[in-house]
């Protein structure tokens, strides 16, 4: 609602439902994965014009599914099934506007849109996991082996985001045909004072989106036409590279 009154419809509602609708069922299969499987975690995902119908299908598939599966839970173990089927509906209500169909910026679907939606995936872990009825010493060693592998990747994505450059390299591996993700790649490349490295990332930028990025300059920097100015950081770079700014302005 927010970024409906800041922004207008206009903002948010990018393209034609018919393109939006796909990127929304991509999106929930992906944060479903994002949320069992930290891997493949990115900061910016951009739309995709052409997904594939096995895509579309299993995400349909797995929706219909789970959906089904916390209904029926809900009406045989009220007493689980239905914070079960509660923490399900969150999820699916609360990722709603993050799925792609709103768009604010470029990335319709990032990590970080999961904080608040995760909250109702783990409603269902915790109140599902008493209807699985594995003997208590298994499920005790299953809950501590659980929390132990989340605490390592949460702690091992915490650390990529204490390096611009190292987390937007990650990303890059994951989408490599990103100009968005190449330009903030420059720019924290500026920012560890890597020139070369900055405009191979910034080029690589406009070899992808040649209207949207520009060409980088004769010491490496580039600026995004859609602001029309420079970032403070590119702008501190051209004045004086030994001085440009370490942190993100």
């Amino acid at each position: 609602l927010n970024t409906l009154m800041i922004q207008g419809t206009e903002g948010v509602l990018r393209g034609s439902v018919a393109a939006r609708v796909p990127n929304a069922l991509r999106s929930y299969l992906l944060y479903l994965r994002d949320f069992v499987y930290t891997g493949r975690l990115s900061v910016l995902d951009l739309p995709h014009e052409v997904i594939a119908y096995w895509e579309l299908g299993l995400a349909a598939i797995v929706l219909a599914a789970v959906s089904a599966a916390a209904v029926v839970m809900a009406r045989r173990h009220p007493r689980y099934g239905a914070p079960f089927l509660a923490g399900w509906l969150f999820f699916l209500i609360s990722i709603f506007p993050m799925s792609g169909i709103l768009q604010s910026g470029f990335s319709i679907r990032a990590d970080r849109f999961m904080y608040m939606p995760c909250l109702g995936l783990g409603m269902m872990v915790v109140f599902g996991w008493p209807l699985v009825k594995l003997p208590k010493p298994v499920s005790i060693g299953a809950g501590v082996a659980l929390i132990a592998v989340l605490l390592v990747a949460t702690n091992a994505r915490l650390m990529l985001w204490q390096h611009p450059l190292a987390l937007a390299d990650h990303d890059l591996r994951i989408e490599p045909v990103n100009p968005y993700l190449e330009h903030t790649a420059g720019i924290a490349a500026l920012q560890a004072n890597r020139p070369e490295e900055a405009r191979a990332h910034f080029q690589r930028a406009h070899d992808l989106d040649a209207e949207d990025f520009f060409p980088p300059g004769p010491r490496g920097a580039s600026r995004h036409p859609a602001t029309m100015r420079e970032t403070p950081v590119i702008s501190a770079f051209r004045r004086d590279p030994r001085r440009a700014p370490r942190r993100p302005c």
